[in-house]
């Protein structure tokens, strides 16, 4: 048996499952039982884990330092609660210099700890691992103000299915280690015999870096961890020039949802042919620092043309000039011509944006065979000659783009008519973005080109045979860029075999890409996808709104997605925020009068950001970014904390109360104290429950038909 083998069968000696839960540290007495509440609990100082993943063997090593704000020495309780099935090997805990000695728990007994604790506390969020094995170690005291790290290493064992590899990483217990955890980061290196496709998590926002066909990096380190959900990672593993990799998601019977992942080989793929037109604002208002960045924007964008791109230039203020009254090619001695003609450029005058980016169509329509069109747009201001009326521009450019060029559009600021921007591009299978003011601009501009600069694989078609699928957004498929992938959700309805067939074109010539996908009940080991698919269809109606106005029917079916699977748009906050809503009959007319009220702003902070929000909800990727929000002012997502999603249940605070989104305050309420002999009896041998307690002191839960108020 190989090396690898025997580690394998080592590690499933436990079985296989996802990594470790990471350590709470719960305040103990000096007896050695859970101190109560008054003991404040310790605060996180930093997270740091490092992971090691290859061939299915995650090797993990976990820094973190805990901190007692209190006024006396605290000793403490190391608890880890371990997801069940969970296969661990080689488990090491340290305290500073020290290894502790750590003892495991079965669930029965880890249940008894985790009780106790939350008796103590009077805090129910341990529940939340109820069922769960744990380890616990006990920790000499650390005095008031002071500081101790702790290391955790261990080897797991991911899970592969077909050709996709899964990874866990259980970050939720942070949620219980103190008021606020503190900077969190998590780094994956990923070493492969097989070539690495898609890289993939829908948990939270992560960075990739490749480091060839088999190698890559995976970081996150946000300035604000997301510590609701674990940690999740997958990967395609393919020797296809383009790895196409599905997953799905069914509730027992009901429906099922899906993604598809797609995303071409690091090397050897040559890119597509292009031509990019820019189009630029030089008018009055782009003056100083705005026109510094644009100018260097454009100048990094130029130098990251291929040989074999072309290229064009539209400047306007009251007028339009263009660098060439054809597409010219990416050479340095043009692209030395193009920044001169860019350096050259006064800025002062009106704004000609009609006829401005009509002018880039025209560049664009001079269009080779096999190439990749695309008219950038940049502007910080309203129409102001020409064509001012939105309708009438907006109808013009639809008949101007004979290329079928993809728009992409830049608004610098807050005075641009955001809607006409965001239907420009809509219009134009692009999309909109919005540079709040001290923003960098040129950082956002150069960031964007080089995602997509390589077009690999053009004229995307997805086919989908066995079973019927529906509502897959996005609608129109984009390119597919080198170092880039494509996610798509869908819903599908039936079981079996199913064939996900992704049509394309590479250099011109035709390519298909096929992989084959049985769709089972009661598989529900990729639990996101509900959440995200509603949040893509959401944005899909709310965009459908914007464009051709209010509708019933769309209405409606925005109130039951946002009820259903706790997606709250700066729309429906109203969910949140009013008590009574859950059984109010005026929800659509509410949501109407919201539309109303914020589509009456054309420009402006609110304009620009419902600008943003909505670019959010249709290219949604992962759970960490539902709810997040901007707001009416101001340039800072905000996340909407008063929702939580728990399995299949979706959950609303009302004041100091979560309430079941399923309970209409028709049903007859049956109280149970919290943390009494009762309220242990409704978790007993029910994971399901222990997590609904799990969400505070007082909660409203609805199963078959009635309704539990632990409080």
């Amino acid at each position: 048996m190989s090396e690898r083998a025997l580690t394998i069968a080592a590690i499933l000696v436990s079985c296989a499952a996802p990594a470790l839960a990471q350590g709470i540290l719960v305040p103990q007495t000096a007896a050695g039982t859970p101190a109560e509440t008054a003991l404040p609990p310790f605060v996180v100082e930093y997270h740091r884990a490092e992971v090691e993943l290859s061939r299915q063997i995650a090797t993990v090593k976990v820094d973190m330092v805990f901190r007692n704000p209190g006024s006396v020495p605290a000793e403490g309780i190391f608890v880890l609660p371990v997801p069940r099935g969970t296969a661990v090997q080689d488990f090491t805990l340290r305290a500073g210099d020290k290894v502790l000695e750590a003892k495991l728990l079965p669930a029965d007994e880890a249940r008894r700890l985790y009780e106790s604790i939350v008796n103590q506390r009077k805090d129910p969020g341990l529940l939340e691992f109820v069922g769960q094995s744990c380890l616990q170690a006990r920790v000499f005291p650390i005095p008031p103000g002071g500081e101790q790290s702790f290391t955790v290493s261990y080897a797991s064992l991911a899970t592969r299915e077909d050709d996709v590899v899964r990874w866990a990483y259980p970050v939720r217990s942070l949620r219980h280690a103190a008021p606020a955890a503190g900077k969190v980061s998590i780094k994956v290196t990923i070493r492969e015999d097989e070539p690495i496709r898609s890289i993939f998590s829908p948990t939270h926002d992560v960075l990739v870096v490749r480091s060839g066909e088999r190698e890559a990096e995976v970081e996150y380190a946000p300035d604000q961890a997301y510590v609701d959900e674990d940690f999740l990672l997958y990967y395609g593993l393919s020797g296809s020039d383009v790895g196409v990799t599905v997953l799905s998601h069914q509730a027992g019977e009901d429906d099922a949802y899906f993604a598809v992942l797609a995303a071409p080989r690091v090397e050897g793929l040559e890119p597509a042919p292009k031509d990019v037109v820019f189009v630029i604002d030089t008018s009055g208002s782009m003056r100083g620092d705005k026109w510094t960045q644009a100018e260097a924007a454009i100048g990094q964008c130029l130098a990251r043309l291929a040989p074999q791109d072309r290229f064009g230039i539209v400047a306007f203020s009251t007028d339009v000039r263009v660098f060439a009254s054809e597409l010219v090619p990416a050479t340095k001695e043009k692209i030395e011509e193009a920044a001169g003609f860019v350096s050259a450029q006064r800025v002062n005058g009106g704004t000609a944006i009609h006829e401005a980016t009509r002018k880039g169509f025209e560049l664009a329509a001079q269009v080779g065979s096999s190439r990749e069109p695309f008219v950038i747009l940049l502007t910080d201001g309203l129409p102001t000659i020409g064509e001012r009326d939105p309708a009438a521009i907006q109808k013009s450019l639809a008949g101007a783009n004979a290329a079928r060029a993809r728009l992409f559009v830049f608004g610098v600021g807050y005075d641009v008519d955001a809607q006409l921007l965001d239907r420009l591009a809509a219009d134009h299978a692009g999309w909109s973005d919005y540079v709040h003011p001290g923003e960098p601009l040129d950082l956002r501009v150069t960031s964007f080109f080089r995602k997509v600069e390589s077009p690999v694989l053009t004229d995307l078609v997805l086919e989908i045979d066995g079973v019927r699928a529906q509502d897959v957004y996005p609608k129109e498929l984009p390119p597919l860029f080198a170092g880039g992938q494509l996610v798509l959700f869908g819903q599908a309805l039936g079981q079996g075999k199913a064939t996900f067939r992704l049509r394309g074109k590479v250099r011109g010539e035709e390519r298909v890409y096929e992989v084959e996908h049985e769709f089972r009940a009661n598989r529900t080991d990729h639990a996101f996808l509900p959440i995200l698919w509603a949040t893509r269809k959401i944005g899909y109606l709310l965009d459908q709104i914007r464009m051709h106005g209010k509708s019933e029917e769309l209405v409606d079916e925005i109130v039951r997605l946002s009820k259903k699977y706790g997606v709250i748009t700066e729309y429906t906050s109203f969910f949140v925020e009013e008590a009574g809503i859950a059984h109010a009959t005026d929800l659509r007319l509410q949501l109407e009068e919201n539309l109303a009220r914020a589509y009456e702003q054309r420009a402006g902070n609110w304009a620009c950001n419902q600008g943003l929000n909505l670019r959010n909800y249709r290219d949604i990727t992962n759970s960490s970014q539902v709810n997040l929000l901007f707001g009416q002012a101001g340039a800072n997502q905000v996340r909407e904390a008063g929702v939580r999603r728990m399995g299949e249940k979706v959950f609303y605070l009302r004041g100091d109360t979560w309430v079941d989104s399923a309970y209409d305050g028709k049903i007859e309420l049956n109280e149970v104290e919290s943390f009494t002999e009762d309220y242990w009896k409704l978790n007993a041998g029910d994971a399901d429950m222990a997590q609904y307690q799990s969400l505070g002191r007082k909660v409203i839960i609805v199963q078959e038909g009635k309704a539990l108020y632990c409080r």
